[in-house]
């Protein structure tokens, strides 16, 4: 079922929205066509310990973002969470943390010393996924945004040669170079731009404050199982198979990054 699908009727039956943009392999479509993958097990596992069984839709950022401000009830996930967002959404659970980098291509850097985006050539043209917050950062530095409407196109359009630089995250290069033919082996950072962490989020106009705890609840209650523990196991095993090693979980969160030790 996608979004576009819903009629007045389930609408109405079904009070809660659950949305997520796919995002492999965090979400993604199974063999059935059914919303998968870990972020997906992991919100699942969370409304079952609230006692809600709503099925998960897949759709645009564009239109999750709409939805959530005009609706009440509207649960999105795995949702950036922002300054700019912060007073738009009740954010229920973390559920990755990703180091945010803006990146080039080694053959044209030369020893290039910019460590921000305000130090990038003016007017740099950057690939960036659509409607990602990203996309306006971009803009409001006053570089030209690029976008496509899912990550494996936005990579394309660097690897091409369409842009300049790439706004990406490392744990994303690790995954999209995984799901297309074209060879990642130029693609260097230039810069963090953020340490970043996606939340299971829920609208907060119209949403009544007795859902919102009940699911932060569930949240800890459910991070604090055996069943989570074991579906973590699952999928860091799944992660690694997929030549993704760096990959770990602490504090109830998957970081797409090496492990620190001690």
């Amino acid at each position: 079922m996608s979004l576009g699908e819903i009629d007045s009727s389930q609408s109405a039956a079904n009070q809660i929205w659950v949305l997520t943009h796919l995002e492999p392999p965090f979400s993604l479509y199974d063999e059935r066509g059914n919303p998968s993958g870990y972020a997906v097990e992991l919100v699942k596992g969370i409304l079952t310990e609230a006692g809600l069984r709503q099925q998960i839709l897949a759709a645009p950022w564009q239109r999750i973002l709409v939805e959530s401000e005009l609706k009440a009830d509207v649960l999105v996930f795995s949702l950036a969470r922002t300054a700019e967002r912060e007073d738009n959404f009740h954010w229920i659970s973390p559920i990755t943390q990703n180091a945010y980098a803006v990146f080039g291509r080694k053959s044209l850097l030369h020893n290039s010393k910019i460590s921000n985006l305000e130090q990038m050539p003016a007017h740099s043209r950057i690939a960036v996924l659509a409607k990602d917050f990203r996309e306006q950062v971009i803009i409001d530095a006053g570089h030209i945004a690029v976008t496509s409407s899912t990550w494996q196109g936005v990579l394309q359009k660097f690897l091409a040669g369409e842009v300049d630089y790439l706004f990406f995250s490392d744990g994303g290069i690790d995954i999209i170079c995984l799901t297309i033919d074209e060879p990642c082996t130029d693609i260097t950072r230039v810069f963090q731009y953020q340490l970043a962490t996606t939340y299971l989020a829920v609208s907060k106009h119209g949403t009544s404050a007795q859902l919102v705890e009940k699911l932060k609840s569930a949240a800890l209650a459910f991070k604090g199982s055996t069943q989570y523990q074991a579906m973590v196991e699952h999928w860091l095993t799944e992660f690694k198979q997929l030549n993704m090693p760096k990959m770990h979980e602490e504090d109830g969160i998957i970081k797409l990054r090496a492990q620190k030790n001690g």
